[in-house]
């Protein structure tokens, strides 16, 4: 940058430039203040020190000072030099503390600086004077000239006459205050609306996992998972997800445990391309998606939902490992909670005036009134206590299970005076307890003896202390309650088992057992309408049992078939099925798993002397559907409305 330089530069310290300013030696009169007295009252070294100030470079530049000539002279002053390193550029700043510029001075400081030295460099040249240059036309005239021959030679000029720089230092409190004091600042600057601290971008872990008790929690770079794993005594679930972006700092968004498991379950099926569910794409906007959760909703980047897609995934398979333990130990999984993901199991359905005969056998087969086969219960009122004083050959001592009835809590009909029989699992002050047909019963235990055992026992007991012939009591000593094996027991009955579908962990080989199993996968799909993918690997195996079935049958009429199948008329029906066997790959829906179904159904139906071999090739088939059915039961557990 070139002054009218006097002679070599003399360069001076950067920590004496940053000094404290020195005292003004004049007061400022009190009052509003319009303007500042930057000429009259500052003196040439806190002049020098202004530019510094309102020059100060950002991160990574460093600062040199050099004064030209006698500090304090007319045509002395400051350059300013703030050095960007990585750039290998220069910003100058000339200081003029002139009372009056004339036409012609502008002109002769941009000549000077032009040639000389520093214009190879410079990435700015900044004029700093106390003079308000815009106020005189024919001067800000001579500076728009002068600041296009910068630009030609790439140069920013920038000129801060008295005007802009009382502009600037009206939110430079801190540079008033010290050049002027406090009082001065507090009537002359302006000060920001304070905005709140923004917190520094930071970033969770890649693809960790951790767990303390029942909490599960993950995280991965954007996204933080912290899931409740269900446990005995609170065999629900649920999630809080957090974020690592700024502006999202210190929210959290709460999923419930239908929302989280039907995310997980939804995310582990799906393919990689397909559109989510809980988080559909912004229509303005492609490359950002709206998380819709009940309890919020979020714009997320495409970044930030794939780093959640693994969490899911991974939340997924650490929830359904501990829930398929947890439910096949207490064999609770066939049976719908009361209150959605929460509440006791419920087992069966009877009607009022039976279940209040339940009680009044319980009490009077207390343990403590006799020793016969059914004196097992502590009679307490309102509630059934299966309890053993002493050993027998079928049952250790203790409690074996404490049941509740329940008002079913649906619409109320007419004909309907029934409550819910209630179990829940059973703990030791929150630990979990063995689980045995002779100590602690489970739940499909505890169904069977009431359904097969106690039930009919309570009306064989009713039907003989009772004589009254117009008496309900013997009008239900009539009735029988079912097992679940049957399912035969009609709606008006006493007494109905709550237990849904299979209790199978593979699929049966026999014919009998494999047709009931297809039948209730069937019932499944129809039933069950979920967003959740069927992927091929579970539609493919369903045209392979049909393929192996179609061997050992000729239908009469292949109509029905092929319309479970989507066949034409002209199709031959044996190929096509073998070739969609060998082909199948696309993802199925629920409403087509349902019909290849019912076609396995139809043509199993009309097989005559399959070998015995050949249902166990079906029934290995089959074993991913069955999987499937099993995972959906246990996902309806937590998703129950």
């Amino acid at each position: 940058m070139a002054l009218d330089h006097q002679g070599e530069p003399d360069e001076i310290s950067v920590d004496k430039l940053f000094s404290k300013f020195e005292p003004q030696p004049d007061a400022v009169i009190d009052g509003k203040i319009e303007r500042l007295p930057l000429h009259d009252h500052l003196t040439p070294e806190n002049f020098e020190r202004l530019i510094a100030r309102l020059a100060h470079p950002a991160d990574g530049a460093s600062v040199q000072a050099f004064r030209y000539g006698k500090s304090g002279s007319a045509q002395g002053g400051v350059d300013v030099i703030v050095i960007d390193a990585i750039a290998q550029k220069c910003d100058y700043y000339e200081g003029k503390r002139w009372a009056l510029i004339a036409k012609g001075d502008i002109t002769a400081w941009v000549d000077k600086f032009l040639s000389g030295p520093h214009a190879c460099d410079a990435r700015k040249f900044i004029i700093c004077t106390t003079f308000n240059v815009f106020e005189v036309t024919e001067l800000a005239l001579e500076w728009k000239r002068c600041a296009k021959r910068l630009g030609e030679r790439e140069i920013d000029g920038d000129l801060w006459d008295g005007a802009k720089i009382h502009v600037m230092l009206r939110r430079r409190h801190d540079i008033v205050s010290e050049l002027f004091g406090d009082d001065v600042a507090e009537r002359y600057c302006v000060r920001d609306i304070s905005t709140p601290f923004d917190p520094p971008e930071r970033g969770f872990e890649a693809k960790r996992i951790g767990q303390f008790g029942r909490s599960l929690s993950l995280e991965n770079v954007s996204v933080r998972c912290d899931v409740l794993m269900p446990s005995d005594d609170e065999m629900s679930t649920g999630a809080i997800l957090s974020f690592a972006r700024r502006d999202l700092s210190g929210i959290s968004i709460t999923l419930s445990g239908k929302e989280l498991v039907h995310w997980m379950q939804w995310r582990a099926h799906a393919r990689f391309d397909a559109a989510r569910p809980f988080a559909p794409e912004m229509c303005q906007d492609a490359s950002r998606v709206v998380l819709m959760a009940k309890s919020a909703r979020l714009i997320l980047t495409r970044d930030e939902v794939g780093h959640l897609d693994w969490v899911l995934e991974a939340a997924w398979d650490s929830f359904y490992e501990h829930v398929k333990k947890q439910l096949a130990r207490y064999r609770c999984g066939r049976f719908k909670r009361l209150h959605g993901n929460t509440g006791p199991f419920v087992l069966a359905s009877v009607d009022r005036s039976l279940w209040r005969a339940m009680l009044e056998f319980a009490q009077n087969h207390d343990f403590a009134d006799g020793s016969g086969p059914w004196h097992i219960f502590d009679g307490a009122p309102g509630c059934l206590k299966p309890y053993t004083h002493k050993a027998t050959e079928r049952f250790d001592s203790g409690y074996h299970a404490i049941l509740y009835a329940y008002d079913a809590g649906s619409i109320w009909l007419p004909w309907e005076n029934r409550v819910a029989v209630g179990w829940e699992i059973p703990t030791n002050f929150g630990n979990p307890v063995e689980m045995s047909a002779r100590t602690n019963w489970d739940a499909e235990f505890t169904h069977d003896w009431l359904l097969e055992e106690f039930i009919p026992e309570v009306l064989r007991w009713k039907s003989a202390v009772r004589q009254d012939p117009t008496s309900k009591l013997r009008f239900l000593s009539r009735r029988a309650a079912s097992p679940i094996q049957q399912r035969k027991v009609d709606l008006a009955s006493v007494a109905s088992s709550s237990a849904i579908g299979l209790s199978l962990r593979t699929v049966p080989e026999d014919f009998d057992g494999l047709h009931r199993c297809v039948m209730a996968l069937q019932a499944h799909f129809n039933g069950r309408r979920s967003n959740v993918e069927i992927e091929p690997a579970l539609a493919k195996p369903v045209f392979a049992a049909l393929d192996r079935a179609l061997t050992f049958v000729e239908l009469p009429n292949e109509g029905y078939v092929r319309g479970c199948l989507g066949m034409s008329p002209e199709e031959d029906l044996v190929e096509g099925v073998r070739a969609r066997a060998r082909s199948d790959s696309h993802v199925a829906s629920q409403a087509a798993m349902d019909c290849r179904l019912r076609g396995l159904l139809e043509v199993m139906r009309a097989v005559n002397n399959a070998p015995l071999g050949e249902w166990r090739t079906i029934a290995a088939l089959l074993q991913p559907v069955l999987d499937r059915y099993n995972e959906d039961i246990v996902c309806d557990i937590f998703m129950a409305d």
